[in-house]
């Protein structure tokens, strides 16, 4: 089913489809239910565009490329144990760009980046953490 959502001056340009950005969203939502994902991959494959799946964590990890490439580091984490990361995909010889570290719980370097970068003191964090701000 062919749409000609261009010819709408809803969506006629970027501005207006900012402004139009919900029933937009929905329009192409109900537009990529129709087909499945490796449909709309066969189609885009002769456009020239960018374009490529958005996949879940399973997928990501699962993907034969990335696979290939060595591209999935663990590390230990605080509180969810062992943790698969995925690697810088730039890669140096002889330079090791592997996560060295788990992501960060909520919070946890919130006072050090505030007092480093903003140069916040202890009255100033007490504040914006009284206040909700921070945790």
């Amino acid at each position: 089913m062919a749409v000609d959502y261009y010819e709408n001056e809803k969506f006629a340009s970027n501005k207006a489809r900012v402004a139009n950005r919900v029933e937009l969203i929905k329009l192409l939502a109900s537009r990529f239910a129709e087909e499945t994902l490796e449909e709309w991959l066969a189609r885009f494959a002769t456009a020239k565009f960018p374009f490529g799946p958005v996949n879940t964590f399973a997928q990501v990890f699962a993907d034969p490329q990335v696979r290939h490439n060595d591209m999935v580091s663990e590390v230990d984490h605080k509180k969810a144990g062992r943790v698969r990361l995925l690697n810088n995909p730039v890669t140096f010889k002889d330079c090791n760009l592997a996560p060295r570290l788990p992501p960060p719980l909520l919070g946890e370097h919130t006072d050090a980046v505030l007092r480093e970068y903003l140069k916040f003191d202890d009255n100033s964090l007490s504040d914006l953490r009284s206040s909700g701000v921070i945790s």
